[in-house]
C-alpha cells in the first residue's frame, strides 16, 4: 500500500466518540480555556485598546465557546440522537 492510501484509509475512519458526557464536557472546558488564554495573553483584534476590563471580555469569549460546545453536544447527542461512531459518519 502506498502512503497516500494509508493516509486516506486513516482519514476515512469514523471520528472516535468520547466515552461519556463528562469527557465531552472536559473537552469543551479545555477549548473554552484555550480560547480565553489565547485572547487574554495576545489581545488580538485591538482588544488591548478596549476601555473596559479585558479580563472579563476574554473570559466571556471563553464561556461562550464552552456553552456553544455544550449546546452542540446536547442537540446532536440527546435531541437528534446523531451517532458519530458508525462507519457511515
Amino acid at each position: 500500500m502506498s502512503a497516500i492510501t494509508n493516509i486516506k484509509n486513516w482519514l476515512n475512519k469514523p471520528y472516535p466518540r468520547p466515552e461519556s458526557y463528562a469527557t465531552e464536557v472536559r473537552g469543551m472546558l479545555t477549548a473554552g480555556s484555550i480560547v480565553f488564554l489565547l485572547l487574554f495573553l495576545f489581545r488580538p483584534f485591538g482588544m488591548g485598546e478596549h476601555q473596559g476590563s479585558v479580563l472579563f471580555m476574554t473570559l466571556g469569549f471563553g464561556v461562550i465557546t464552552f456553552l456553544v460546545g455544550i449546546l452542540y453536544t446536547a442537540i446532536t447527542r440527546l435531541l437528534l440522537k446523531i451517532q458519530k461512531d458508525i462507519e457511515s459518519w
